[in-house]
């Protein structure tokens, strides 16, 4: 088993997004690093606090595969604390699960879950939600930039207008314009 916090590379040449998998089962980690290792980068950690740390390096991870049930922090501590801080507040979260009731799955939301997924879960299950996850922050990233650019424009708009109006006013009345400047 490879140890945690080990950067497991794909296998073609292309720059891969990160996963950051945290969970105490080595068995879990090897199946998530064996289902998506072709695709991404894989980190590993078997406790709350060492995946804290790896989530928090630059860059930060582009998705988290997180266990419920660890030895220190739980996965519900680890999802408030990534939430919490501003590097990871926007990274997706799948809570990876063998505890399979509403009462968890609703708590995992209530603590910042992107989804949430049951144990067993097949290779092909996590390769899709991942995938789904991932183009959906993207898609939300670019939404939020265009917001942003659009913003920067009305506002440039704005003070554009309002400097044609005081020219426009100092034609009339100098002092009007300066007044309206």
């Amino acid at each position: 088993m490879k140890q945690a916090g080990d950067i497991h590379p794909p296998r073609h040449g292309v720059a891969p997004r990160t996963l950051l998998a945290i969970d105490d089962d080595p068995m879990t980690l090897s199946i998530i690093d064996s289902a998506l290792r072709a695709e991404f980068r894989i980190l590993a950690a078997q406790d709350g606090e060492r995946g804290l740390h790896l989530a928090r390096l630059d860059p930060a991870p582009d998705l988290i595969l997180l266990d419920l049930s660890m030895p220190g922090l739980d996965g519900y501590a680890v999802c408030r604390a990534l939430r919490e801080h501003p590097a990871t507040r926007q990274v997706p979260v799948i809570f990876l699960t063998s505890h399979n009731d509403e009462f968890c799955e609703i708590r995992a939301f209530e603590h910042g879950a992107t989804d949430y997924l049951s144990k067993p879960v097949g290779p092909r299950q996590l390769q899709i939600r991942v995938r789904a996850h991932l183009a959906f922050a993207q898609n939300q990233r670019l939404l939020e930039q265009r917001v942003a650019e659009r913003t920067q424009e009305n506002e440039r708009l704005q003070q554009d207008l309002l400097d044609s109006l005081g020219r426009a006013a100092e034609f009339r009345d100098n002092e009007t314009g300066l007044h309206v400047q």
